[in-house]
């Protein structure tokens, strides 16, 4: 597996289909991740941050998408789910039969960006398989995080 940053909004809207795709497969309840509404989100709050979505691909087909983006603070950048704060949820763009491999694969590449970074998760759903994968994988690496749930 193999995973591409992109960071234009017209590079990400020519993957609207993979996208949309991959979402209708799980039958996606969420407006926050559906490309439509990330676009719309985009085009209004997207000039203070930067485009930080990262595409999965396998075998030359496209398995998933991380809708993040980075948002420069003082000597760091703080990189979060693209819609925060108005979108309540959030979560990875990726089937379930192989997001354990894939949250991951991402978790690692997070961890080996050069630079300083913050994570901020913001609107995984606390009882969601997403949720569990990432606690469970900094735990396991003995990251220090913090929880906020409502």
């Amino acid at each position: 597996m193999e995973i591409e940053i992109v960071d234009r909004i017209e590079k990400l809207i020519l993957y609207k289909e993979e996208w949309q795709e991959i979402l209708n497969e799980h039958s996606n309840d969420n407006p926050f991740i559906e490309i439509d509404w990330i676009i719309s989100w985009w085009s209004y709050f997207g000039k203070q941050h930067e485009l930080f979505v990262l595409m999965i691909e396998e075998s030359n087909s496209i398995t998933g998408f991380c809708p993040f983006m980075a948002t420069k603070k003082m000597g760091y950048k703080e990189l979060t789910f693209i819609g925060k704060p108005q979108a309540g949820y959030m979560d990875f763009i990726l089937g379930d039969k192989d997001k354990g491999e894939i949250i991951l694969l991402v978790m690692d590449f997070l961890f080996r960006l050069p630079g300083q970074y913050l994570y901020n998760f913001f609107g995984l759903y606390g009882e969601g398989l997403s949720y569990k994968l990432v606690k469970g994988y900094l735990q396991e690496r003995g990251v220090s995080f913090f929880i906020y749930k409502l």
